[in-house]
Formats: structure tokens, C-alpha cells, sequence
């Protein structure tokens, strides 16, 4: 609550890949499986408090299904864990494996949430998939400034960053790096920020991790 909410300039939707060879073509078939074979799929991911592991068990709460993770500590370990058929799936940024989507190595079979990607304009959504996916916790970036900071000032970061997600520059930055604009200020930033909190939170607190409360 110290720092002075300014924009939410854009999400990242989090994007579920896949062994480019695998049978797998829509999370939805992972997800059938999941439930037809508990705990004998597996995700490669990162530490359990990262959001591919949190986002883990909120689909599984929501989907009445189980699958394993597997825990490594950075991208490169994950994908070649996808590469050699040690887990099925993984989670993370459209940046994180459009290289090897490009070089038919990987292939995605959901982008979380609502929106497609520029990045990926025929991979249908997890909502288009029949998956809730609303309570997942959402990557996203933002501009804060320093405490009390001036109204005009703030206002004057609000005018320009509304005036930068129109370029062609921010455009073609958001799509190579599988951005959403989203450009909220004011009470829709600040409304965001507290669900965002509350989800992050709850999901903490479940695994006895919340240091704020």
C-alpha cells in the first residue's frame, strides 16, 4: 500500500505447451486424461509458489482433476523436460518458447484466460476450451511511483503511457512478447490490483506461505 498505483499497462497470459509430438492437442484432452488417470501426468514447472504452480491448483480445484509437477529451476530445464517426454506439459510466457514453437519442437495447446494472442492467433483460449479459468493468478506489468506521489504527476505517467500503448513500437513489443494491453488506471488499476491480491493470497495462505497476515 506504500507506492502509488499509476497503470497496469499490460497481462501476460500465461500459454500451456506441449511436446510437439505429443497426443495432446487442446488442454482440454490433457484435462480428460487428468481425470481419467490421476496423478499419472506431469507438468514441469518452477518452485511451488511460482504461478505455473499456482495456477496448478486453482484448474485443479476447479477441474476435479490431478496431475504431478515437476520442479526445476529455470526455463531451458523445463522444456527439455517437455523434449524428452519427462513431463507432458508446462506452463509459462508466450517468450519463453516461441523459438521453439517456431522450430516445431513445441506446440501450444491453450492460452490461459480470454484472450487470444497475437503471438499465437490460432490457439484458442482456455475459456474457449470450456475451462474456468478466472480465479488463476494473472502476470502483469505495471508502473508504480514513489509514495505520496503528486496527483499531476501521476496523471502526467497516466497521459503518457495512454499515448505509448498507441505506438506501432509498443504494439510490435506487445506481440513479440505475447503481451495484452490493457492500460488501467485509476479505480479499474487499483480494483485489479486488490482481486489480483486476493487470489495470490489465498492461494499463499493454503500452502501456510501468506507473510502478511
Amino acid at each position: 500500500d506504500m507506492l502509488t498505483p499509476i497503470a497496469l499497462v499490460a497481462t501476460e497470459p500465461q500459454v500451456i505447451v506441449t511436446n510437439a509430438k505429443s497426443r495432446f492437442n487442446t488442454f482440454s484432452d490433457f484435462v480428460a486424461e487428468a481425470k481419467k488417470s490421476p496423478d499419472t501426468l506431469v507438468q514441469a514447472g518452477g518452485s511451488s509458489t511460482a504461478n505455473d504452480a499456482l495456477t496448478r491448483l486453482v484448474l485443479q480445484d476447479t477441474l476435479g482433476a490431478k496431475w504431478k509437477f515437476l520442479s526445476f529451476e529455470d526455463t531451458g530445464s523445463r522444456i527439455t523436460a517437455l523434449l524428452r517426454d519427462d513431463a507432458n506439459i508446462m506452463l509459462g510466457s508466450a517468450s519463453d518458447v516461441a523459438e521453439q514453437v517456431k522450430a516445431d519442437q513445441l506446440k501450444v495447446i491453450a492460452v490461459v484466460g480470454d484472450r487470444r494472442l497475437d503471438t499465437f492467433p490460432d490457439v484458442s483460449t482456455t475459456t474457449e476450451q470450456g475451462i474456468d479459468s478466472a480465479k488463476v493468478p494473472v502476470q502483469f506489468r505495471a508502473v508504480m511511483g514513489a509514495p505520496d506521489m503528486p496527483a499531476d504527476a501521476v496523471q502526467g505517467y497516466q497521459d503518457d503511457l495512454t499515448k505509448m500503448v498507441e505506438t506501432d513500437g509498443w504494439k510490435t513489443l506487445a506481440k513479440d512478447n505475447g503481451l495484452v494491453t490493457q492500460n488501467l488506471q485509476d479505480d479499474k488499476f487499483t480494483s485489479y490490483l486488490k482481486t489480483q491480491t486476493d487470489i495470490v493470497g489465498g492461494l499463499l495462505a493454503g500452502l501456510g506461505l501468506r507473510k502478511d497476515q
